[in-house]
């Protein structure tokens, strides 16, 4: 959250008049710095993800909710080779059901899954559902036309563990400690919350950020 009201400003002004352009300009001069530089230890799992943007997020989070379909059709628009994932962020006990349920859809459903997103958010915020409860996300896979049966023998899968088990070793890997948060190709790391969730200056902050990292693939 700003401190500054003047910030604010500032990021207005960059989506007006200069666009990912200037924010390239404005990060790189050291105006402001809506990002972290990261660095991660090398390995298979920092390596599959090089080109990805992933963006962790919970679907009991309103700000996520409000997200969720820009960061989308921002992600569909992505040049090669990059890539927008989305990540149940997996940190502590209660967050397993949740990504259970969503990977269980991925491998279902995949052609469903953003179907399936809006229905957790419904299932989950709109009608109050227990996130710890399998009831849940049953109702909300029925939503979208996914049987019980089918959904149960799914969540309980070898295959569903381990997705489950990359979502939490990406969590740990970036030290996600809130949602949404955003990490661009292993080497920076934002929230829309830098710019109180104004959805035209995060996507400047992140179309800046892929300008960043592609001019760095390019002085490899």
């Amino acid at each position: 959250m700003f401190k500054n009201c003047k910030v604010a400003g500032v990021i207005f002004a960059l989506v007006i008049i200069g666009g990912p352009a200037g924010a390239q300009t404005m990060f790189t001069e050291g105006e402001f710095k809506p990002f972290d530089d990261i660095r991660v230890p090398k390995g298979e799992l920092q390596k599959s993800v090089g080109n990805r943007v992933l963006y962790f997020a919970h679907f009991t989070c309103p700000f996520c909710r409000n997200a969720h379909s820009y960061l989308h059709e921002w992600g569909d628009a992505l040049p090669t080779p990059y890539r927008l994932e989305v990540v149940p962020a997996v940190a502590l006990p209660e967050h397993y059901p949740m990504a259970m349920a969503y990977y269980a859809v991925v491998q279902i459903a995949p052609n469903r899954l953003r179907d399936f997103e809006k229905s957790l958010f419904g299932e989950l915020q709109d009608r109050h559902g227990d996130e710890m409860d399998p009831a849940t996300y049953r109702r909300a896979a029925s939503r979208i036309g996914i049987s019980e049966d089918t959904f149960n023998r799914t969540i309980t899968s070898k295959a569903t563990a381990g997705f489950v088990r990359r979502a939490y070793e990406l969590t740990r890997l970036y030290g996600i400690d809130e949602v949404p948060t955003v990490v661009v190709a292993n080497r920076f790391k934002t929230s829309p919350g830098r710019v109180q969730n104004d959805k035209q200056s995060f996507i400047a902050i992140l179309n800046g950020l892929i300008s960043m990292h592609y001019r760095e693939r390019g002085q490899q």
